[in-house]
């Protein structure tokens, strides 16, 4: 088994971090098991060995879900998540409340959520109309609407952006 050399206190720069790097990847390509070992423990996120500082510059997590409900990780952690959602308007109800699900449950924390105004064609006359949203958990928020004037029939659509970790 080789033994993976230790990041030198003296690293200051990109050129000293690569020739580091350059020296673990020669270790890696040297011994298939070795390497295999490293990359699962660096999955699990802890006894690799290595400093964490090392991994700064290099590939981190841009997971990403590119649909019309969809979200991208960011390497500090942020995610970001995009969506719509639609409801029909039937002459009645004037309001509303709907549960609206994140494309992915954020892990942490939901920081904020927006959610656009009233997109849709033209249903007669413009209602007074007034919504917000309140998040729920981590997984959700609901959606309140009200207004919506009795000429008014159709399907109505918002959409929303929502931004956590």
């Amino acid at each position: 088994m080789a033994l993976l050399p230790k990041l030198p206190d003296d690293v200051k720069d990109d050129k000293q971090l690569m020739d580091f790097l350059r020296g673990i990847t020669q270790v890696l390509d040297d011994d298939e098991n070795e390497k295999n070992n490293i990359v699962s423990k660096m999955k699990q996120g802890s006894g690799s060995g290595l400093n964490a500082d090392l991994l700064r510059g290099l590939p981190a997590d841009f997971t990403a879900s590119k649909t019309s409900n969809g979200y991208q990780k960011l390497p500090s952690g942020l995610i970001i998540q995009w969506g719509w959602f639609d409801y029909i308007v039937d002459y009645v109800p004037t309001s509303g409340i709907l549960t609206v699900s994140f494309p992915i449950t954020f892990p942490s924390q939901v920081y904020v959520v927006y959610v656009s105004g009233l997109v849709g064609p033209s249903y007669g006359s413009h209602p007074s109309y007034s919504w917000y949203s309140h998040v729920v958990d981590r997984s959700k928020f609901k959606f309140f609407w009200n207004g919506v004037q009795p000429n008014w029939w159709g399907g109505i659509v918002h959409y929303f952006i929502a931004i956590g970790s």
